[in-house]
């Protein structure tokens, strides 16, 4: 684990407002609560609430935390209301060097996207008067966030396949397999079956054109880097050696989706095949 402090601001009525947050350097599943004060307490607060009961959950044990050494981090281990909560619970300490924020940068980087994403939209939307709004919208924004940054994990998505995936789709529990995801989206073949044969046409044009759009990138960009990397993707590789398994598209032209890489030796004797006319030509000029 990592956890940092960050100050959001001033808010009417309450004065200054400071964020704990707290992040798995492993899965990078975030955890965030929003304090009126910055104290060893506060701190112990989002370790207590938050983060080790989600781990207990899930049966994860918390071993090491890292800080930097802020006095809300850092103090005599027995009148330190956060070293003696670590002690308790078991969990290491590890502090980042001195005048070297940048050791725990994975704080400084959520913190950074958590201001342009999140508190400079919502400050521009809404009065805040009390804590308690802002860290319902907090909350709100986490659960968004958390969907989003697993989904980057699958190859082809990245930051903005993966927003507007998250955004679009409200509940995934409601598709039991990708199959009924992609029919919901309209990546399936449209349809003209009649006396019980089946005939499938091109792909329909209905629902999100630009979340289909933004798949079906994604999908070309893996498969030119399977042509680059095979052992990193064999089942893209043995799809594509079949061309039956293509789509109509990719099997009348092949090469456009997957060109054949010429050896580096036929490369250079069709170049020196082109240069031989213009040196024999020149050498009968002179």
């Amino acid at each position: 684990m990592a956890q940092d402090t960050f100050y959001v601001g001033t808010l009417k009525g309450v004065g200054r407002v400071y964020q704990q947050t707290a992040i798995d350097t492993y899965s990078k599943v975030a955890f965030a609560k929003l304090y009126d004060r910055k104290t060893p307490l506060t701190a112990a607060d989002l370790m207590n609430d938050r983060v080790v009961p989600f781990f207990d959950e899930h049966e994860i044990v918390v071993s090491r935390v890292l800080t930097d050494r802020g006095t809300e981090f850092c103090g005599r281990p027995e009148a330190h209301e956060y070293e003696l909560y670590l002690a308790i619970e078991n969990i290491d300490h590890t502090r980042t060097k001195a005048r070297s924020p940048q050791t725990n940068g994975i704080c400084e980087r959520f913190h950074k996207t958590l201001l342009d994403e999140f508190y400079r939209v919502a400050f521009r939307k809404k009065l805040y008067r009390r804590i308690e709004e802002l860290q319902r919208d907090l909350d709100a924004w986490l659960v968004e966030y958390k969907a989003s940054k697993r989904l980057q994990a699958i190859p082809g998505f990245g930051v903005i396949v993966s927003t507007a995936v998250a955004a679009t789709m409200t509940d995934p529990k409601a598709f039991k397999t990708g199959r009924e995801f992609a029919a919901w989206i309209g990546l399936v073949p449209r349809q003209s079956s009649t006396g019980g044969k089946e005939r499938l046409g091109s792909i329909s044009k209905q629902h999100d054109r630009y979340l289909r759009r933004l798949l079906v990138l994604g999908a070309l960009s893996v498969v030119r880097r399977a042509r680059t990397r095979p052992d990193k993707y064999p089942w893209i590789v043995a799809m594509l050696g079949s061309p039956w398994r293509l789509p109509t598209r990719w099997r009348a032209s092949p090469g456009r989706y997957w060109p054949r890489a010429r050896p580096i030796e036929h490369r250079h004797t069709q170049a020196a095949q082109r240069l031989r006319p213009a040196h024999k030509g020149l050498g009968n000029g002179m």
